[in-house]
């Protein structure tokens, strides 16, 4: 189904549809759906139906929209997906969002993983998502999703402690995680996004 998206702000993590959308998607409240634009790009999160979520638009969470690198007004594919099991183990990156010392920070955020745990519970994770930890104690706080046990492939979503399960966090620093990136300089002016695909 295709839906224009809507930034909702900070909603937890999760998206809104209209109860008609809902019902086209076959989806409940709390179910995981995808969204992917024409670039490829994708995300995921819970969906909840909201009676003043106008039909055919999907309203998404502020940093839900950032991990997937969508904005307002993009039109995305949504569908129903099924969220993978088994994840015993998330690497957390960490990164003071502050004039908090990072180390401090990485200290901190291990120290209370009950908190961040509680913060990640029931969400929907892939790969690189990012999360804002706006109210932890120590400060502003951004976490992001850096790999699993079992791995999350491209396209694939978890939750993390669905039944009681327990979960290990390793916790590092934002400097410590991979990179990856290829730069494009454009001399002649003339190039478009749609120009080149980048796949893993």
């Amino acid at each position: 189904m295709k839906l224009e998206i809507i930034d909702a702000g900070e909603i937890g993590g999760r998206a809104y549809i209209s109860p008609e959308d809902m019902k086209g998607l076959r989806v409940d409240d709390f179910d995981v759906v995808v969204f992917t634009n024409e670039y490829d790009d994708w995300g995921a999160a819970q969906v909840i139906a909201k009676e003043d979520c106008m039909q055919g638009y999907i309203m998404i969470d502020s940093m839900t929209l950032d991990s997937a690198n969508m904005a307002s007004g993009d039109t995305v594919d949504v569908k129903r997906n099924e969220p993978k099991g088994g994840i015993y183990e998330v690497q957390i990156g960490v990164e003071p969002m502050g004039s908090q010392a990072t180390e401090k920070v990485v200290i901190w955020v291990a120290d209370h993983a009950s908190e961040m745990s509680e913060l990640l519970k029931n969400r929907p994770i892939f790969r690189n998502l990012e999360v804002n930890w706006r109210d932890a104690e120590i400060g502003h706080v951004k976490l992001k999703v850096v790999q699993t046990k079992p791995p999350i492939q491209p396209g694939e979503t978890a939750i993390i402690d669905p039944a009681g399960q327990e979960i290990t966090y390793e916790i590092i620093h934002a400097v410590d995680m991979s990179f990856n990136a290829i730069l494009l300089i454009d001399v002649s002016g003339s190039m478009l996004k749609e120009d080149m695909v980048v796949s893993e």
